[in-house]
């Protein structure tokens, strides 16, 4: 059987459906899922839905990109579920070097905290040419297991408590 006859079969039934949302999937509605597509967006303080974006435009016609922001970025956009959430957080990678670039906020309108005012900051790499990257080069001891961890951790409320 196929799909279209099996369509076919249950569309020629006349039977009712109930239940059915075209709106929802498992009842979520859609704005509670990621977006992925293509924008011609040209200014990202106007790019506030949550999405994956692959933006259409060269460096100079993003209006509110990093500075060393290159042309046609992938920019995801983080946001709470439904339209009733103000937070946010934008994440801009230029696909030629690498670079990735962030910027958090909210949508709230003359805001100090909103979107447009934020500047955006460089991610570094253990790699990177950037004093902290240099840190992360010579930094020691930095990672631990969870048993020592869990001693750090014991050890601290134990003097806590003295």
């Amino acid at each position: 059987m196929t799909p279209t006859k099996e369509l076919t079969d249950v569309l020629g039934t006349g039977a009712l459906f109930t239940g059915l949302n075209a709106d929802k999937l498992d009842g979520i509605n859609s704005t509670g899922f990621m977006r992925v597509v293509k924008s011609d967006v040209a200014d990202l303080n106007q790019l506030t839905v949550a999405g994956c974006y692959q933006i259409r435009a060269v460096r100079d016609n993003i209006a509110n990109r990093p500075d060393k922001g290159t042309s046609y970025p992938n920019v995801l956009v983080l946001k709470g579920e439904g339209t009733a959430s103000d937070t946010m957080t934008q994440v801009y990678c230029n696909y030629d070097d690498g670079n990735i670039f962030s910027r958090a906020g909210n949508t709230v309108v003359n805001s100090g905290n909103n979107i447009a005012n934020k500047t955006w900051s460089q991610l570094a790499f253990v790699t990177s040419n950037v004093a902290s990257a240099q840190k992360l080069q010579d930094s020691q001891g930095v990672f631990l297991d969870r048993a020592t961890w869990n001693a750090l951790v014991a050890r601290v409320s134990a003097l806590d408590g003295k």
